[in-house]
């Protein structure tokens, strides 16, 4: 029976899923302090802090995706992040998280050096996305 319940689990995880038709319907930032409102959704994450080290902006990098496909993520300044139960996974900003039904699927990780790359190119972060989230509510 674990063994089954460790199968489901994987395979939710692995599974291309939609976001809430909400996220598709603009491409902007929505800035929340919590996540009280939107606990059982699926969306994407952006957690930021006051500093980012990287030679492009990675804001710029995930805007330009969020333009390019019409999709909206949500924005935390890591201040309130910490306060989620994502923060236990997710340690150091910036990041950006994948978000099935209140569930952490996916997420950068600005310590991994595997993950830098998605920071700083637009068709990396696309085809990182890409693997989790299909980017046309119409697919």
């Amino acid at each position: 029976m674990l063994l089954v319940a460790i199968f489901i689990h994987e395979y939710e995880k692995k599974s291309k899923f939609y976001l809430d038709d909400k996220y598709y319907s603009s491409n902007e930032f929505i800035s929340v302090e919590d996540l009280n409102e939107i606990e059982h959704d699926s969306y994407i994450m952006y957690t930021y802090g006051d500093f980012c080290a990287f030679s492009t902006p990675c804001e710029d990098i995930f805007k330009s995706f969020m333009d390019q496909y019409n999709i909206s993520f949500i924005k935390m300044h890591y201040d309130n992040f910490k306060n989620t139960k994502y923060y236990k996974s997710v340690l150091y900003p910036p990041s950006v998280l994948i978000i099935k039904k209140g569930k952490l699927i996916a997420f950068l990780n600005a310590e991994d050096d595997n993950d830098i790359n998605k920071y700083q190119d637009s068709l990396e972060f696309k085809n990182w996305v890409d693997k989790y989230v299909y980017l046309d509510k119409n697919s």
